[in-house]
């Protein structure tokens, strides 16, 4: 029987030679496309699930954008509930000025200039231009301007707005996401939110929260949690090594409530 050290030994000398550098270099390739379309380590809306989220809703839903961005999410859920209202928030000067000149004002579409979080008040904006803006200290580039933002939480804003329901939460914050969770405390407890859909990657790092931290705070709600894929949500139970930073995944939690009406495709999927 060949010793570990000697089977290791074995395959450093295989693999770190030139043709087995090589060999892991397609193994690679393959691994992050496997990772990306059958894991669904993907941020890429029209095939991760996203956009497919506004099946599930009903004819007239109230959804919630935050981190609205250029309104892609928006406008995917208008295309399949044209009656459907959206509020979306977006801090970021720059992304709106952009919004603004591709698209005509829409009734349906009301873009709020707040960040929210998990208080009210004022705090520092990094702002860069692109997807990557956040309230969380991002790498900076040259194009990277950091203003100050009014936040608030969505509990003061649904309370002052009159909205008592909410079909759909969306967060794509850069690593705020818990922060807007965590503001939204008395709706998640009365489960007036049906289903909300947050994005955990690399950015969370800069803000210094976990994907323990969001599980944690989630069990605590009448919530369940899953994992999302294109025309299915699986059930998600926390281990270590969901701690990704690497890669992205997209985490939904879906009320008791909602649960019991049905119409919501669950199956078990290894990740």
């Amino acid at each position: 029987m060949i010793e570990r050290a000697d089977r290791h030994r074995l395959l450093q000398r295989v693999f770190w030679s030139p043709l087995g550098l090589r060999a892991i270099k397609i193994g690679h390739a393959f691994g992050k496309r496997w990772s990306s379309v059958v894991l669904n380590r993907s941020l890429a809306p029209e095939t991760n699930g996203e956009y497919w989220l506004a099946e599930l809703l009903s004819a007239k839903p109230m959804v919630i954008d935050v981190g609205f961005h250029r309104g892609e999410f928006a406008h995917a859920v208008l295309a399949a509930r044209p009656f459907a209202r959206v509020v979306g928030f977006e801090p970021a000067a720059s992304i709106r000025d952009i919004y603004n000149g591709l698209h005509a004002p829409d009734p349906r579409i009301t873009i709020e200039p707040l960040a929210l979080s998990s208080e009210a008040g004022e705090l520092p904006f990094h702002d860069d231009a692109s997807g990557n803006n956040s309230l969380a200290p991002i790498v900076y580039t040259d194009r990277t301007v950091s203003y100050t933002v009014r936040t608030t939480t969505l509990q003061a804003y649904a309370t002052a707005a009159f909205i008592h329901h909410i079909d759909l939460l969306k967060i794509d914050v850069e690593g705020y996401d818990l922060h807007v969770l965590e503001g939204a405390g008395e709706l998640l407890d009365r489960q007036a939110i049906d289903i909300f859909l947050f994005e955990y990657n690399a950015p969370w790092v800069l803000a210094r929260r976990f994907l323990r931290d969001a599980c944690d705070y989630i069990s605590l709600k009448p919530y369940h949690l899953f994992r999302l894929y294109n025309g299915f949500l699986s059930p998600f139970e926390y281990t270590f090594s969901a701690e990704r930073f690497d890669t992205a995944a997209m985490y939904v939690g879906v009320s008791e409530k909602r649960l019991e009406r049905g119409r919501i495709p669950v199956r078990a999927f290894p990740d």
